[in-house]
């Protein structure tokens, strides 16, 4: 449907103008459309955030810092530790090249660690200690600890108690007694062979003493007696023989612990430690805020940057921002380009338009949908004013009421809406001529509605609206269409069809990411696309935000979020008012 005009160009046309055309309109007041692709919008979303709860993520690891700190230098009990060193050797250590002998002392070491944390050994320790009940030997296990640095022979002794003697003094004890158990441990292995070898040589004394007494008394043969003499004597040898192997072996083990190194009495506790503690805590205390505000947002529903709208719908660039209106629902707000043209929310309006015109250079849309994804988020409101904006540059503009639901723009203008759209679709050239009404403000005319019919959407993508479509742009230079909501009907979504630009039209405030999604893939489903997308509703503020105007030399700051606090005076006293008197300084000094 476009007429291949080109903006500029040889050929004078309502787009060349000298003072009011689109070429001061290059240069508006306001901030220029904001651009929400590319990388750094996820680094703004993370800037926004931070910038949001700051005074959160400062305040809560501060506290809990000075909480922390506070605690441990007048509640929490200090503690000292104490540490022995235990070796591990091996008796008598031979040629070894290949290291079997080191590699058997760190396995016996590993599992002398698990040995020390047992009862004999701290029974023992208890009685070295000469302590009293209600102390008890489970006590030293409470408050000791062995370890064994990886492929060393080393053992580390540690107790830990709020007195540093104490702690001294129990960390020897274990050590002394472990090695100790151990020792016993290992005389404990071969005694039960040197009782049994014992025993034996002494059953063999004892026959040969029986022999000797039986040969006195003639009893025995004197060759029996010798042969029997000899064999208890080599039988003898052979046991002793094995005594003094035992005894080797006993030897090459010797102590298998031996205490290296004792304790001395620990001068500073090793808990609390103040500053580390609040450290610690205020890191903690960081990352658990930081993790909550996150999830906040990510499961927040609505839209706090434009980048989260641009994201939301696929990239679509957003046009531009507008404020809410001062008094919303009256006609001069609503009007505010006729009513107040040189105030910051017509600027606004103008800025939505050069980036409309300039979406596609070489060819500008003529038919522009207005719509919103649900019902009060301006879209009228911008359909007005926007056509406004477009008829300031001198071509002929139409604003058609495509809302055959909820039909509204007879209300801005104060006419009849019983004739206009409907009954243009099904009269002739003079029905047509009838329902094109002069809007009062130069160069924009209105369609209404016309007679609401049952079946808006069937009479909507009818053949004969495409013609209509087709004969009122051989008329106008472009054609506004206020259509009905993207997501209760689908009308806006068959119009979308017959339109050169799609503007969605979205209130901040009750903007949901579900809702947005939705009114992407309604258009999608239909093979048309959102053109661009209009903020609107957003709230004066001083303070610093999102978006800037900047207006002979006064910036205004626009956020999302609640009413200011000014706007909420105004509720009980005349907010709009404030703004509207700021809007008017603004004019009188231009």
């Amino acid at each position: 449907m476009h007429n291949g005009r080109v903006l500029g160009g040889d050929t004078p046309g309502p787009y060349l103008r000298d003072s009011k055309g689109i070429a001061d309109t290059m240069q508006p007041t306001a901030a220029p459309p904001i651009s929400a692709s590319g990388s750094g919008s996820s680094f703004h979303r993370v800037y926004h955030l931070v910038r949001s709860w700051l005074w959160l993520l400062v305040l809560v690891p501060v506290l809990a810092g000075a909480a922390t700190y506070a605690a441990t230098r007048t509640v929490v009990k200090p503690l000292y530790s104490a540490t022995s060193t235990l070796e591990v050797q091996l008796g008598q250590v031979g040629s070894d090249p290949l290291g079997l002998e080191i590699t058997a002392a760190q396995q016996f070491a590993q599992t002398e660690v698990q040995l020390i944390d047992i009862p004999p050994v701290a029974r023992l320790a208890y009685k070295i200690l000469n302590l009293k009940p209600p102390f008890t030997p489970d006590g030293l296990l409470r408050i000791t600890r062995a370890s064994n640095p990886p492929n060393s022979t080393l053992i580390y002794v540690s107790a830990t108690s709020g007195s540093p003697t104490f702690a001294a003094r129990v960390a020897t004890a274990m050590a002394q007694a472990a090695s100790q158990v151990e020792s016993q441990h290992q005389k404990q292995r071969f005694q039960a062979s040197f009782n049994y070898n014992n025993a034996q040589i002494k059953a063999k004394n004892a026959d040969i003493g029986t022999v000797n007494r039986l040969l006195a008394s003639h009893r025995i043969g004197a060759g029996a007696a010798a042969g029997r003499i000899a064999n208890d004597k080599r039988v003898i040898g052979q046991f002793a023989l094995q005594n003094a192997q035992l005894n080797t072996a006993l030897g090459r083990s010797g102590t298998q612990l031996q205490v290296w190194v004792t304790p001395t009495t620990p001068k500073s506790p090793v808990s609390p430690r103040p500053v580390r503690d609040a450290g610690l805590a205020a890191l903690l205390a960081l990352l658990v805020t930081a993790g909550f505000v996150y999830l906040g947002d990510y499961l927040r529903t609505t839209l706090d940057t434009p980048e989260e709208v641009s994201r939301v719908l696929g990239g679509v660039p957003v046009l531009g921002a507008i404020a809410r209106l001062p008094t919303p629902g009256s006609n001069e707000a609503e009007k505010v380009v006729a009513t107040h043209p040189r105030a910051p929310t017509a600027e606004a309006y103008r800025v939505v338009r050069t980036a409309l015109l300039f979406s596609d250079p070489d060819r500008p849309p003529r038919t522009i949908l207005v719509t919103s994804s649900k019902q009060a988020e301006g879209k009228t409101t911008t359909a007005v004013n926007l056509a406004a904006t477009l008829a300031e540059l001198g071509g002929r503009v139409l604003l058609l009421d495509c809302d055959l639901r909820r039909p509204s723009l007879h209300k801005v203008f104060d006419i009849d809406y019983r004739v206009g759209l409907t009954t243009a679709l099904i009269g002739d050239d003079h029905a047509l001529e009838q329902a094109l009404r002069p809007s009062g403000y130069p160069n924009l005319y209105v369609m209404t509605s016309g007679p609401l019919p049952p079946n808006p959407s069937e009479l909507l993508s009818a053949h004969k609206m495409s013609e209509l479509i087709e004969r009122l742009e051989q008329r106008f230079e472009h054609i506004v269409i206020d259509s009905p909501p993207l997501l209760p009907v689908a009308d806006a979504s068959v119009l979308s069809r017959l339109s050169d630009a799609v503007l969605l039209v979205v209130d901040v405030a009750t903007a949901t990411r579900h809702g947005l999604g939705r009114a992407g893939d309604s258009l999608t489903r239909v093979g048309t696309h959102i053109t661009g997308v209009v903020l609107n509703k957003l709230v004066p503020d001083k303070r610093s935000g999102y978006y800037y105007y900047y207006y002979q030399g006064g910036d205004y700051v626009y956020r999302y979020g609640p009413r200011s606090a000014e706007e909420e005076n105004g509720r009980k006293g005349g907010s709009g008012h404030a703004v509207k008197s700021r809007e008017t300084a603004a004019s009188r000094e231009e």
